[in-house]
C-alpha cells in the first residue's frame, strides 16, 4: 500500500494521464500479490479508483481512474488513494492530496509520518 501510494504520487504531474497513473499502481498491488477480482461476496482487492480532484467538492474532476485519459493541469489538486478490500479480513486506504502547481511542480500537502497500528 504505501509502495503503491508513492508510486502514484510520484507519477502526478501536468499533462501525465490519470488511467497511467492509476494502471501503475494497480499493476505494483498486483505483482505484490493483493490481487483484484469478483468472488461469491462480492469484488476484492483494489476496485476503485486511484483517486480524484479534490476543489469546491471533495470528490469532483479530474478522476485518477482506468477510464480517464485526460492529462492532468495546473492548479488541479488530487486525492492519491490506493486501497485494498478482503472479506476475509477488511480493508485499508492510505490517502494524500497532491498540488499540481500552475509552474510546473507537484506537491504533496499531507506529508505527514506515517503511523498505522493494527
Amino acid at each position: 500500500m504505501l509502495a503503491a501510494r508513492e508510486l502514484g504520487k510520484s507519477l502526478v504531474a501536468i499533462g501525465a494521464a490519470p488511467s497511467e497513473i492509476h494502471r501503475a499502481a494497480a499493476e505494483l498491488m498486483e505483482k505484490a500479490g493483493f490481487h483484484t477480482g469478483d468472488g461469491d461476496r462480492g469484488s476484492f482487492g483494489f476496485f476503485h479508483g486511484l483517486g480524484h480532484g479534490v476543489g469546491l467538492d471533495i470528490h469532483e474532476a479530474p478522476r485518477l481512474s482506468p477510464r480517464n485519459p485526460v492529462p492532468l493541469r495546473g492548479g488541479e489538486v488530487v486525492t492519491v488513494e490506493p486501497g485494498l478490500y478482503y472479506p476475509e479480513w477488511g480493508g485499508i486506504r492510505l490517502e494524500d492530496l497532491v498540488w499540481l502547481s500552475p509552474e510546473g511542480g507537484a506537491y504533496c500537502l499531507t506529508e505527514l509520518e506515517d503511523f498505522l497500528e493494527l
